[in-house]
């Protein structure tokens, strides 16, 4: 154990005094101690790696979304099937069953919150036809229709991929 805390010491990392970081965090725990933000070490390859464990949530944040452009776009369409969704729109309106044939991978419910977001976000338009049974239309707005060029582009550079390899 002893030998196993000089490890750490010799890159300048030390813990808490002298135990190895297990026997610590153990000691921290029966003493009562706060031990939810905490450091963690491992060792891969002679390299030693300090992460915080449960760090605070200032750290955790990162930049702010309002002084980032990429993490605000990211925000609107970064959402699992949102660009497949505002793809299959891209040149006509289609109704509910449409999408779900288009994009089989997403439930009926996910793709129902998908299409709700990007209403409420001005990307399409939900319109309800007064019919029995109701029909359903969905139709990208202009803002909806300025992610052309941004989903062309996806898709330019999706069929220049080359399958991926699987392990045999």
């Amino acid at each position: 154990a002893a030998d196993h805390h000089a490890q750490y010491q010799d890159r300048e990392i030390d813990i808490h005094r002298n135990t190895p970081p297990a026997a610590s965090s153990l000691e921290q725990q029966r003493a009562g101690a706060n031990t939810s933000q905490r450091l963690v070490l491992t060792e891969k390859l002679g390299v030693v790696v300090v992460t915080i464990a449960n760090p605070p949530p200032k750290l955790r944040a990162g930049p702010s979304a309002e002084n980032c452009a990429v993490e605000r776009a990211l925000a609107v369409v970064g959402a699992k099937w949102t660009l497949i969704v505002l793809h299959h729109l891209m040149d006509t309106p289609k109704r509910f069953g449409e999408l779900q044939r288009l994009v089989p991978g997403a439930s009926p419910k996910m793709l129902t919150v998908r299409l709700r977001e990007l209403e409420q976000l001005g990307l399409l338009t939900r319109t309800v036809h007064a019919e029995i049974p109701p029909r359903v239309d969905y139709q990208l707005t202009p803002q909806g229709r300025s992610l052309r060029p941004i989903i062309d582009s996806i898709e330019k550079w999706g069929r220049s991929l080359r399958p991926a390899k699987r392990p045999s």
